[in-house]
């Protein structure tokens, strides 16, 4: 949540090795996304502070891109998002309630391709397989 301490947000980006942390509110919608540049960009500006808390953060700049994905979604669709937005990260959200679900890095694409995917399937097909879902996404237990 956005009163959580930016130090907290950090730790979670490096415990699960992913580059960009949605920051969400009571109602688990995105408010905001922290991503490791951005923490570059505080040390640059030389305001670093440990006690910094997010909403602090979020408040001293420019908001970030949130890019989000929906779980009808192809497969094809979310590469479209991933190259189309240029990131590594996708937010999984219900479309009704717009409440975050998961989160998606470019890279666990990759590995589901990789080792994943038959020979059998065509392009089109979700990210699950089957036509219909895009079902592969982290559990968002790291969000802010």
């Amino acid at each position: 949540t956005v009163d959580t301490p930016l130090l907290q947000a950090l730790r979670l980006l490096l415990r699960h090795n992913i580059d960009s942390i949605a920051v969400v509110s009571e109602d688990q919608r995105i408010l905001d996304v922290i991503s490791r540049s951005d923490t570059v960009r505080i040390e640059d500006q030389g305001v670093y502070d440990t006690n910094l808390l997010v909403r602090e953060f979020i408040n001293s700049r420019v908001p970030a891109k949130i890019c989000v994905f929906y779980e009808k979604d192809t497969l094809r669709r979310i590469f479209f998002h991933f190259v189309q937005q240029n990131v590594k990260e996708l937010f999984l959200v219900d479309p009704d309630t717009g409440k975050l679900e998961g989160q998606l890095n470019i890279s666990e694409v990759v590995f589901f391709l990789a080792f994943a995917v038959t020979a059998k399937q065509t392009p089109g097909n979700t990210a699950s397989g089957r036509s219909g879902t895009a079902t592969y996404a982290s559990n968002p237990s790291h969000v802010m």
